[in-house]
C-alpha cells in the first residue's frame, strides 16, 4: 500500500483501501486488519491515482480515477474491469468519493427463550462500523435505523437475563432482520435430548432456510413469518455429491465442548471444515444459529457443488453477491433445498420481496426440514398419529419432522414435545446434520 487515499468497509466484512500510488485496490480482514489480496490490480482499465471507490445498488465497485478523471467499474465479485461508467468530459476534475446509499437498517425481536413473550425494554447495543443503541418497545421490537454498511456486532440484553450477542452484515438499502431469544439467569439451559453420534437423538427443523456457523451467535424464538412459499421441486435421492471423508481426526480447537452431549458431531464436522466456532477457540454450543450460516452448514455438509445465479445476479433481495453467506444460500435455491418468504411476509418486516431473511435465526423445525430435504428421505408418515403433540398433521414440517424421527436423526425435548418454533442451538445442529449426512 502507498498513498492510502480512500478506503470503506462492505457488506462483505472485508476493508476495501485505494491505493493512489500503486493505482490498486486493496482488500483486508475488517476484523484483524490483515491483508487478503489486491482486488483490483494496477492500472487495470485504465485505473490512474485511485482516490475513492464504493460498492453501487448493483453490487459492483465504483472508483474514481483522480488523474485521468474517469469513474470505473470493476466486478464486485471478482475486481475485473467493467467499463469507464462516468468517462472524462470537461466537467469532471480529480473525482473524489463516489457515494450511492450508505445506510440501511437492522430491525428484529427480542423474546423470553422459555416462553416465547415479547421482552420490553431490553436494551440493544452495537459495536462496529457505528455504535448505535435501542431499546425494544410493548412488542418486544427494535429499530435501527440509518446504520451505516457494514459488520456489527448486535447485543441484546436485560436485568434477570443472559445477554445475546450476534454479529451481522448490514447492506446499503436494505433490511436486515436479527431476533434474540434470552435466557432467564434463574432458568436453566434445557439439556437437548439427544446421545452422542452413535445413537440417534437430536431435533431440529427447517423451512427454506440456510444459515452458517461461524460468524454470529444470533439466537430467536419466533417461527418464521411464513414457512415460505416458492420452493422449486424437492430432490428424493441423495445429493449426487457425497460428503467428503472426514480426516483421521483433528485438533480440537474449542475449549468449550470438551464435556458436552454432541462433542462427536461437532469435532467431527469442525474436522471436515463443515462448522466453524464464534472465534479461534470458542464454539458456542448453546448459541443459535441463523438462516444465513446454516445454508453454509448444510451445503458443505452435503456437499452440494457450488451454483450461483449467471452474471452474478441475486435471487432474493437481501443475499447481495457480497454477503457472506451468497453463495450457500443460491446453491440450496438452485438444488430445491432452500427458498425464501412470500411476498406478504418480505412486507412485513420492511423487506424487499422475494427475501430471504439470512440473519433470522432458524428453528428447529426449519432445520429438520431442510436437513430432510437435503438427505433426500423419502417421506414417512406414521400409521399411528403424531409423534408429538406440538407437530401435528396440519404443521408444515410435520412429514419432515417424522421422516427424521423414523430415521433416528431428531428426538424430541421430551417424549412428547419437539418444540418445532424454539430456535436450535448449535450443537444439537452440529449432531443433526452430521446423522443426515451419516445416517442411510
Amino acid at each position: 500500500m502507498s498513498h492510502p487515499a480512500g478506503f470503506f468497509f462492505a457488506a462483505d466484512g472485508k476493508l476495501y483501501v485505494t491505493s493512489y500510488n500503486t493505482d490498486q485496490v486493496l482488500r483486508y480482514d475488517a476484523h484483524s486488519g490483515q491483508f487478503i489480496d489486491v482486488f483490483v490490480t494496477g492500472g487495470l482499465g485504465g485505473l490512474d491515482g485511485p482516490d475513492g471507490a464504493t460498492f453501487g445498488p448493483d453490487g459492483n465497485l465504483y472508483v474514481t480515477s483522480a488523474d485521468n478523471n474517469d469513474v470505473l467499474r470493476y466486478n464486485g465479485q471478482t475486481g475485473q474491469f467493467i467499463d469507464v461508467f462516468v468517462p472524462q468530459d470537461g466537467y469532471l476534475s480529480y473525482p473524489g468519493v463516489p457515494l450511492f446509499q450508505l445506510a440501511g437498517t437492522l430491525a428484529g425481536t427480542v423474546r423470553d427463550a422459555n416462553t416465547g413473550q415479547p421482552l420490553v425494554g431490553a436494551s440493544i447495543i452495537t459495536t462496529g462500523t457505528t455504535q448505535l443503541t435501542a431499546n425494544t418497545d410493548s412488542t418486544g421490537a427494535y429499530t435501527l435505523t440509518s446504520a451505516l454498511i457494514g459488520s456489527y456486532t448486535v447485543t441484546a440484553s436485560l436485568a434477570g437475563y443472559i445477554p445475546m450477542s450476534a454479529t451481522v452484515i448490514v447492506s446499503a438499502g436494505n433490511l436486515t432482520v436479527q431476533d434474540f431469544s434470552l435466557v432467564s439467569t434463574s432458568a436453566s439451559t434445557p439439556t437437548p435430548s439427544t446421545t452422542p453420534i452413535g445413537t440417534p437423538t437430536e431435533s431440529s427443523t427447517g423451512t427454506p432456510a440456510s444459515t452458517d456457523t461461524a460468524i454470529p451467535m444470533a439466537t430467536s424464538t419466533s417461527t418464521p413469518i411464513n414457512p415460505a412459499t416458492n420452493t422449486p421441486g424437492l430432490p428424493t435421492s441423495t445429493p449426487t455429491e457425497q460428503p467428503t471423508p472426514s480426516p483421521t481426526d483433528c485438533p480440537n480447537p474449542f475449549v468449550d465442548i470438551q464435556d458436552n452431549t454432541f462433542y462427536g458431531a461437532i469435532h467431527a464436522l469442525s474436522c471436515r471444515r463443515v462448522v466453524r466456532g464464534l472465534d479461534a477457540s470458542h464454539y458456542g454450543p448453546s448459541a443459535t444459529s441463523t438462516r444465513g450460516q446454516f445454508a453454509r452448514v448444510v451445503v458443505k455438509g452435503f456437499g452440494l457443488p457450488i451454483t450461483t445465479p449467471s452474471g452474478g445476479g441475486q435471487s432474493f433481495t437481501d443475499v447481495p453477491p457480497g454477503y457472506f453467506a451468497y453463495n450457500y444460500v443460491e446453491t440450496g435455491y438452485a438444488a430445491g433445498i432452500l427458498s425464501g418468504y412470500d411476498q406478504n411476509s418480505c412486507q412485513a418486516v420492511g423487506a424487499n420481496y422475494p427475501c430471504y431473511l439470512p440473519n433470522r435465526a432458524i428453528t428447529r423445525a426449519e432445520l429438520t426440514k431442510l436437513v430432510v430435504k437435503t438427505a433426500g428421505y423419502p417421506r414417512i408418515t406414521p400409521t399411528t398419529g403424531a409423534t408429538f403433540v406440538d407437530v401435528t398433521s396440519t404443521y408444515f414440517a410435520y412429514i419432515y419432522i417424522e421422516t427424521a424421527y423414523a430415521h433416528g436423526i431428531i428426538n424430541g425435548v421430551d417424549s412428547t414435545h419437539f418444540a418445532p418454533g424454539r430456535s436450535i442451538r448449535r450443537d444439537e445442529m452440529a449432531q443433526i446434520v452430521f446423522k443426515g449426512m451419516t445416517t442411510p
